[in-house]
């Protein structure tokens, strides 16, 4: 048997733990690192998205402090929190749903789909932050959503890992713990 720490699994998922703990998860929504990124995506629109929702309401926030790999800082999580509490409540009021964000090159980069001119509420909390940009374009097929948010290939292993040790420690469990496991490896023999 071998011993695995689910901390170096929690490593592999978003290849920094402070950060893992940062992200905000729920039983839907997956947390990966991709291409020098942190994602965080909502995959149940993956098969069938709301017809009515279809533009794109991308909005970029520069980082006040964005460390040294472009990430964001801890406190560079803490400063944005506020805004992003104030930016989910109006779109929500706008009546569009969040499907994801990324985290990377200094900028906050996050998503919600909705009907054409539903951006009233998030234009008053972007009054405050002018160095924000909105953009809204017609996005039907959601491809912003599939090719941008959504994990693929090496990707989704490492977001799937990430949700299954986001669900053990949701459940107390302690990450610290080694565990043995068991594991077979089947080869062909080719003639």
């Amino acid at each position: 048997m071998d011993v695995v720490d689910l901390r170096v699994l929690a490593l592999a998922a978003t290849d920094s733990y402070s950060m893992w703990q940062e992200e905000a998860m729920s039983e839907t929504w997956m947390s990966y690192r991709s291409e020098d990124r942190f994602i965080l995506v909502d995959p149940q629109h993956e098969s069938r998205h709301p017809e009515e929702l279809d533009h794109l309401y991308r909005l970029e926030v520069p980082m006040a402090s964005p460390g040294p790999l472009g990430h964001g800082d801890e406190s560079e999580v803490a400063t944005f929190e506020p805004l992003d509490a104030a930016l989910g409540a109006a779109a929500e009021a706008d009546g569009l749903i969040a499907v994801g964000r990324r985290r990377g090159f200094g900028v906050w980069d996050l998503a919600w789909y909705g009907p054409a001119g539903s951006e009233k509420h998030l234009a008053k909390v972007l009054k405050e932050r002018p160095d924000a940009h909105l953009r809204v374009s017609a996005d039907p097929d959601w491809t912003h959503y599939r090719n941008k948010l959504l994990p693929r290939g090496k990707d989704l292993h490492r977001a799937r890992n990430g949700l299954v040790v986001w669900q053990l420690l949701q459940a107390g469990d302690n990450l610290d713990a080694p565990r043995e496991i068991e594991f077979l490896v089947y080869l062909s023999l080719i003639h």
